[in-house]
């Protein structure tokens, strides 16, 4: 109790002395909310802002030419988003584009040397879908299982099948799980093995030597093409993550999918069968063949650049070295080190994706693959925007400590609010974290974020000139002097 009455005197008194004094209207905020149903946009509808859970993803909407793909990509996403109960978007792009990178897996790849093994998180319902496609093609073979005991059962399945998709649901768990104090070497050399497979797509992963070579001998995967559908939540995620794992790569080849904080119309469906065009355009990408040479994953079907696609491909470069230096003091340069090559590996993927099953055997037997300069665009254009994101939701959520993350979320919340801010009842009720922190602690909080002047206290005037003034906690980059 005494902690208690000497925090709440203390807010008091930073209450009294307000940083700055400003005259303005507190009419509610309100922003637009987009409904999907049936996969496609209904008309716009207005609500009040919603502040009930600081778990929400605060993420701007997608471009809608990244939403309307054309080719099997798009095909694939309309069905998943008629099976579903609540139709996302953007998580059924990422469905679609793991089953286009897996079925392609080892059969093309770029004039440098790319494939097409995707790592991708998002959420649940696409997961399902790709299980449902892979099985009506005959191509279940090609799914790994959903759960990873260890490095060593990963690298087991993928030499057993080089070409394999590992769906695994709650990736954020595996991840907490891998960066638990204790955890044990099996559980860490997960994360290890798949950054090197990911690396290892056009060449040989070589594993690991032993002491006792005679019943431990080093197993070696030529071409390995691994794909990661994850499916996760905040909860689990960001608590998953630490500054390190920027640093050490891991982030980097990983692109996630958020889903902007929208209500969806609920559908009552099943899944069913998938419509034949999209199965007939699985089997025929892995019945590609490369003319009277054949095909192996030494040798696959090589897709060269074709008109302006190189001149796209240098301009993306260059503004990824300017975005890098201006991202550099952040420590957020490292999550774009693969940009380019993310950008590359979907431009192969849209590509194909764009032929129905027919023509991609036609032009693959023909020599006539080429990464057009569409797909190229698309695919920049994809890369681009869910990286910006991502680094948006690295630098605002992710922390070293339990602490930090109780201010990152903190900062976060009151920035939601813009110029309003958010007075200290308004924090407690919008955000769970600072809500269910002691008095003490929620001070403490407070204090972290304001000794680095990244918010103010600010006095709201009422703007008839009557009644008591608003305190309110605002964040630095929307604090106007009066």
């Amino acid at each position: 109790l005494d902690a208690a009455l000497a925090a709440q005197a203390k807010r008091k008194a930073a209450a009294a002395e307000p940083i700055l004094v400003l005259e303005r209207s507190t009419t509610p905020i309100t922003s637009t909310t987009i409904i999907i149903e049936d996969g496609a946009a209904l008309p716009v509808v207005k609500k009040q802002q919603s502040d009930t859970d600081e778990l929400a993803y605060d993420v701007p909407d997608y471009p809608r030419h990244l939403l309307q793909t054309g080719g099997i990509v798009q095909e694939i996403m309309e069905w998943i988003l008629q099976t579903a109960q609540k139709p996302q978007p953007i998580l059924a792009l990422a469905g679609a584009l793991s089953v286009v990178g897996t079925v392609l897996g080892r059969k093309v790849a770029t004039s440098t040397g790319l494939r097409t093994n995707y790592y991708l998180a998002g959420k649940d319902h696409a997961r399902k879908c790709v299980k449902v496609l892979m099985t009506a093609a005959g191509l279940h073979d090609l799914l790994g299982g959903e759960e990873l005991a260890s490095g060593q059962g990963l690298l087991a399945r993928t030499a057993a099948h080089p070409n394999t998709l590992f769906q695994i649901d709650e990736l954020g768990l595996l991840l907490k799980a891998v960066a638990t104090k204790g955890s044990g070497p099996h559980l860490a050399s997960i994360i290890t093995s798949l950054m090197k497979l990911f690396s290892s797509a056009g060449t040989v992963y070589n594993g690991t030597e032993y002491a006792d070579q005679k019943n431990r001998q080093r197993v070696d995967i030529a071409y390995p093409c691994v794909g990661l559908h994850g499916t996760t939540t905040p909860e689990t995620l960001w608590p998953a993550l630490q500054s390190q794992d920027v640093v050490s790569g891991y982030l980097n080849r990983m692109i996630m999918m958020f889903v902007p904080d929208r209500r969806v119309a609920k559908q009552y469906v099943g899944i069913g069968q998938p419509p034949q065009s999209i199965i007939d355009w699985m089997k025929a990408a892995r019945e590609m063949s490369n003319g009277i040479m054949g095909l192996d994953p030494a040798n696959p079907i090589e897709v060269p650049f074709a008109g302006m696609t190189n001149q796209l491909f240098m301009d993306f470069d260059t503004w990824v070295e300017d975005h890098m230096e201006e991202v550099k003091a952040k420590q957020l340069a490292p999550l774009w080190g693969r940009a380019w090559e993310h950008a590359a590996k979907y431009a192969l993927g849209f590509a194909c994706a764009r032929y129905d099953a027919k023509t991609l055997k036609q032009v693959a037997q023909g020599g006539g693959l080429e990464i057009d300069p569409s797909s190229a665009q698309l695919a920049i254009d994809f890369v681009k925007f869910t990286m910006l994101v991502q680094e948006t939701q690295v630098a605002q959520r992710m922390g070293d400590s339990e602490f930090d993350r109780q201010a990152q979320e903190t900062l976060r919340v009151i920035r939601n609010a813009g110029m309003r801010g958010r007075t200290h009842a308004e924090l407690a009720e919008a955000s769970r974290m600072f809500r269910a922190l002691k008095p003490n602690e929620q001070d403490a909080v407070m204090d972290s974020i304001k000794r680095r002047d990244l918010v103010s206290l600010v006095q709201y005037k009422p703007s008839s000139g009557r009644g008591k003034p608003r305190m309110a906690w605002v964040a630095a980059e929307f604090v106007v002097p009066p």
